[in-house]
């Protein structure tokens, strides 16, 4: 990643940007909070992270410190506090939102790690990487039963209390036929999931989709998983189960490796043999 130059920006909660490029949109939690609270796109958030971990080579869970220094990057604090949250103490959202009336004042900003997925709350509005924009917490799609496992509140670096957005150079394209070629051997290789992919051509829009599919046992089980909020596999399942819609080879790429990842994790081969 080549950061060209920095823009001074506000400090304030914004849509997630996926950008206009579909096949470099990241659809992790993230690079999402980053987006939301900067404004880059997904996947220069992606790429951010990426640049100053250089091991990570496809960002996906993300652990508290590679979104404190990411933060640090784009001129914001990342401060830890308890309300009601400790070691011995994982409230429900639903609970630590009734806890913390009080706190949750105009314009604090709080970044909330729930149910392994980070969200950010400020006030009575909230937003994520899979709801993409401003809601009310109380909105039936935000998983109000997950456990809170940390909390942390945003704020500017800078005494002007404004933020330092990164202007990223941008990536050169994979070419498309090796990631194809990719894709034929992955296919190939996890018959016994029957991964593949259906290919549908729009007349109206001239654009080419290609949808990414496994054998009905393990659909089955991701479906199932999705609407089981007690499930172990809950939010994996929700994960892999967004952005089937692929437009590019390399996008098909990523989410087989996104499933195959998924299905190994928890031991699927064997049920859909």
């Amino acid at each position: 990643m080549t950061i060209i130059a920095k823009k001074i920006a506000a400090f304030k909660v914004r849509p997630v940007n996926h950008g206009t490029a579909k096949r470099d949109k990241n659809r992790y939690c993230g690079p999402a909070v980053l987006s939301i609270m900067s404004g880059i796109t997904t996947g220069d958030a992606s790429r951010l992270i990426r640049s100053l971990f250089p091991h990570v080579h496809a960002v996906r869970g993300t652990s508290d410190y590679q979104i404190q220094l990411a933060f640090k990057e784009l001129g914001i604090r990342m401060s830890r506090v308890s309300y009601g949250v400790t070691d011995s103490k994982k409230p429900t959202l639903a609970g630590w939102l009734k806890g913390t009336v009080d706190e949750r004042t105009a314009g604090r900003v709080f970044l909330v790690a729930a149910g392994n997925h980070w969200q950010i709350i400020t006030g009575r509005r909230y937003i994520c990487g899979i709801i993409k924009e401003l809601v009310s917490v109380r909105d039936k799609r935000v998983k109000r039963r997950a456990r809170v496992s940390d909390v942390y509140e945003l704020t500017p670096i800078a005494e002007d209390g404004k933020i330092r957005v990164p202007v990223i150079e941008a990536p050169k394209c994979r070419k498309s036929h090796s990631s194809y070629n990719r894709v034929r051997k992955l296919v190939a290789e996890n018959a016994d999931i029957g991964l593949g992919y259906d290919i549908e051509r729009s007349l109206t829009y001239g654009d080419t989709q290609r949808w990414v599919h496994v054998c009905n046992s393990v659909e089955d089980f991701i479906y199932g998983a999705v609407k089981d909020n007690d499930s172990p596999a809950h939010e994996d399942a929700f994960t892999v189960n967004d952005g089937r819609c692929c437009y590019g080879w390399d996008e098909v790429e990523d989410r087989m490796l996104e499933i195959i990842e998924f299905v190994d994790k928890y031991n699927l081969r064997r049920a859909a043999a």
